[in-house]
């Protein structure tokens, strides 16, 4: 009876060992599945958070992009807007039938550049007016320029000096001082000029309107017979002195290219006007 009780015994703490073994193994188990889980979700979180800042990355390029892209767009209408200028008034010379109200593509340093050449540089310090004169109003900076070099002698005359006049505006041939409208400033001079040069002469249905360009106006403007031509050459000296070599170069590449192959120039200007 007693030997039996032992083997009893024997089997009961055999069973336990086994147990407590089991119960261990599957407490291990757990607790390696938990790491490996708690592992796996710190590698996923790693994974998600390098995902996330591409993703930043990605979208912040894709803006950059765009922006670039909306830059070249913006630089090849202007470069377009020059090149169409120069085309008129200095390869063709026919600044006098340009249409002046469209942009002119400058910028206030170009035509400061310019003012710097003539008269000791009378009119620098006006570039920003004229080209935020031509935003606002909508009279070509170069042409409205020009106008001003042809009216005051590159900003020297008097009634420039002393009225602020910069476009001989109301100096009637009989009296022009005497009548010649006082301006507070340069700037105001130009603003209030452009605004009524461009209701009056180059809109549709304007009181001296005959068409948007520096010959139509010459009909009620001035009563000088020439001076479309003297303000188309002002504007020449003015795109010369402002645009750089480099730019005319390219210019007159293409001048060159339309004198070899005329018939596709004229088809492609067509095709362009007619999709603008």
């Amino acid at each position: 009876m007693f030997g039996k009780g032992n083997s009893l015994s024997g089997h009961n703490l055999l069973f336990y060992v086994l147990l407590l073994y089991s119960t261990a193994l599957i407490i291990v188990m757990a607790w390696l599945s938990w790491s490996e889980n708690m592992q796996n979700k710190k590698v996923l979180e790693n994974y998600q958070e390098k995902n996330d800042r591409l993703l930043k990355d990605l979208y912040r390029q894709h803006e950059e992009i765009n922006n670039m892209e909306e830059q070249i767009t913006y630089l090849e209408e202007i470069l377009d807007l020059r090149k169409e200028m120069y085309r008129e008034v200095i390869i063709k010379e026919q600044g006098v039938n340009f249409d002046i109200t469209r942009p002119s593509g400058f910028t206030g340093e170009m035509l400061e550049k310019s003012f710097g050449k003539y008269a000791g540089g009378a009119l620098k310090g006006a570039g920003e007016d004229f080209v935020e004169m031509e935003r606002e109003e909508g009279l070509n900076a170069v042409a409205a320029a020009g106008i001003c070099a042809n009216e005051t002698g590159w900003g020297t005359s008097r009634l420039a000096r002393e009225k602020n006049n910069y476009f001989g505006w109301s100096a009637f041939d009989h009296d022009p001082y005497t009548y010649a409208l006082d301006f507070t400033s340069r700037e105001h001079s130009i603003n209030y000029v452009g605004k009524r040069i461009k209701e009056n002469y180059l809109k549709a249905g304007g009181e001296y309107y005959h068409g948007p360009t520096l010959a139509a106006m010459n009909k009620n403007y001035a009563s000088d017979v020439r001076w479309a031509e003297k303000v188309a050459s002002a504007m020449e000296k003015i795109i010369e002195n402002a645009i750089s070599p480099e730019e005319a170069a390219w210019y007159n590449s293409y001048r060159e290219f339309e004198r070899k192959h005329p018939l596709e120039v004229y088809y492609y200007l067509r095709y362009k006007n007619s999709s603008d």
